[in-house]
C-alpha cells in the first residue's frame, strides 16, 4: 500500500501520474541510441485488486501491471518521450536479456530504476542464497 500512496483510484488521473513518474525516472538515466527497455514489476505482480499483498503472483497480468502498460500506451509513450529508445517490452517475470537491454523495474505508481540484466541476475542470486 505504501507504493500506492500517489494513486487516486481514478484511472485517468492515475495513468497521467504514472506516465509522469516514468518520464521523471527515465530522465535521470542516459538513454543510448537503440536502447531496449524491459518493464518488469515484482511488486505489481504480487498485488491484488485493492493493493493487498498476494500469497503468490497471479498467472495473469494484475490490474497494477495493466495500469502501467496502459499509461505508457504499450511502450509507445516511452518511445515518444525518449526517441533514442528503440523498443519497449513488458514482462511478468525476470528473464536474462543479454547486454543489449536494460530492465526498467517499476512500482505501481510508475517510479522506476534501470538495471542491466546482469545486475538483476546478481541481485536475485544473492537474494535466493540461504543466510
Amino acid at each position: 500500500p505504501f507504493v500506492l500512496s500517489q494513486l487516486r483510484a481514478d484511472p485517468i488521473i492515475d495513468r497521467a501520474r504514472i506516465a509522469w513518474n516514468v518520464r521523471e525516472s527515465l530522465a535521470r538515466y542516459a538513454q543510448p541510441p537503440g536502447d531496449t527497455l524491459i518493464f518488469w514489476s515484482p511488486i505489481a505482480s504480487a498485488l491484488g485488486p485493492s493493493g493487498e499483498p498476494l500469497a503468490a503472483p497471479l498467472p495473469r497480468e494484475t490490474y497494477w501491471e495493466h495500469n502501467v502498460r496502459d499509461a505508457l500506451l504499450d511502450g509507445l509513450a516511452v518511445r515518444v518521450m525518449f526517441p533514442q529508445v528503440a523498443a519497449v517490452r513488458f514482462v511478468r517475470e525476470h528473464q536474462p536479456a543479454g547486454t543489449s537491454a536494460r530492465y526498467a523495474i517499476y512500482r505501481p505508481d510508475g517510479r522506476l530504476i534501470l538495471a542491466t540484466s546482469a545486475a538483476v541476475d546478481s541481485f536475485l542470486d544473492t537474494k535466493a542464497q540461504p543466510r
